[in-house]
């Protein structure tokens, strides 16, 4: 593999220029409250670029919302499609792996942990990280001017944002030599293979089949995604084995038990467990994170172990009437898609913390919710 330890740890101490500059002017001009408002402002509003933002602001936003020159639309639309035909199975991988997995990295979630807004907010950043997924994958979400390419930008800046306030964070110094600098580009790459890598390998789990040119596609378009969040292209995967590949090196270099893991997900499993109706589901949130992020992940964070197979087959005999299915793997897979389709159904209908917009859902996928619509 060329994702050797020595390349990756010298990308510990690589940061966004682009991004870290902006938030450095406007940090210049009005100290740490400057860049809190100016996120504050960007994050409080769905309209593409909110009134006020500085000028250094505005100009980052027109300068960086261009397609890398390598993009292909035919490979772009085509994992659009993909996302069109089992986009609540994505959004299944990231609550119960692409989540959990990014937790397990002791590193990245220090970072996550000394970010007040996500002490405090768990649910709104969880929120806001589908919401990010949606925006990306939406038909027509990265054609010029899209919702997707503005997500993009909105987050790189965010990016920036925490790295410049954890640094400079008084009377709490950043252990940059042994952590490497806060949201540092293996942790980026490392965030983007959970979007890329992960859900590859949890859509079939889900009963979803994927075409050999559906995940290259796949990787693709989330590379076009990485390079618009400031991701290194020599960190960009070539195709899906080089994304495995990637996503394995990551995992035996980051992974490890920590507090601030386990202090992440169990916001994450209490919110898929309110959405989950009855006692009929109870402990399914653990029990698909075991399926889906696999049994080294649940134990770095903490989750008790639990026997998926008989959990899944005993709720399946109970709502045997509901699903009718009289075959018992049948029956298993069928609760599980069922399961997913109440968890899925509940959060992206439920109010973002804070903000007056519901959860925004593109039309096609609403459909599949409410389908007179």
């Amino acid at each position: 593999s060329r994702w050797s330890d020595t390349f990756l740890e010298l990308m510990r101490q690589e940061a966004d220029p682009a991004a870290d500059t902006v938030v450095e002017s406007v940090s210049a001009e009005g100290q740490l409250d400057a860049v809190n408002r100016m996120l504050g402002a960007i994050f409080r509003a769905d309209v593409p670029v909110p009134e006020g933002l500085p000028d250094v602001a505005r100009d980052y936003f027109e300068c960086t919302d261009v397609l890398p020159t390598w993009a292909d639309p035919a490979r772009i639309a085509l994992a659009q499609q993909l996302f069109t035909r089992a986009g609540w199975q994505v959004a299944a991988s990231l609550f119960c792996s692409s989540l959990p997995q990014a937790y397990a990295a002791a590193h990245g979630a220090h970072v996550l942990t000394q970010t007040q807004g996500m002490t405090r907010h768990v649910r709104q950043r969880i929120f806001e990280t589908a919401q990010f997924l949606f925006d990306v994958l939406d038909v027509g979400a990265l054609a010029p001017k899209g919702r997707g390419i503005r997500s993009a930008q909105k987050v790189r800046l965010m990016h920036a944002g925490i790295r410049h306030l954890l640094r400079m964070r008084p009377g709490a110094a950043w252990d940059a030599a042994r952590l490497g600098l806060p949201i540092n580009q293996e942790d980026l790459a490392g965030t983007l293979m959970t979007f890329c890598a992960v859900p590859l390998d949890a859509l079939p789990r889900l009963g979803v089949e994927v075409s050999a040119e559906e995940a290259e596609a796949w990787v693709h378009t989330w590379n076009v995604v990485g390079s618009l969040m400031g991701v290194r292209e020599e960190l960009l995967p070539r195709d899906r084995a080089d994304a495995e590949a990637l996503m394995d090196a990551i995992r035996d270099r980051q992974w490890a038990p920590s507090s601030d893991g386990r202090f992440l997900v169990q916001p994450l499993l209490r919110m898929m467990q309110d959405y989950l109706p009855g006692s009929v589901f109870d402990g399914v949130p653990v029990v698909l994170v075991r399926h889906l992020a696999g049994d080294h992940c649940a134990d770095l964070l903490g989750l008790p172990s639990m026997d998926w197979t008989r959990v899944l087959v005993e709720g399946a005999l109970e709502l045997d009437e509901l699903l009718n299915v009289p075959d018992r793997e049948l029956r298993r897979s069928r609760f599980l898609a069922h399961a997913m389709h109440l968890l899925m159904e509940g959060i992206v209908l439920a109010e973002r913390e804070g903000k007056q917009a519901r959860f925004r859902i593109p039309q096609s996928l609403r459909r599949s919710v409410n389908p007179g619509e």
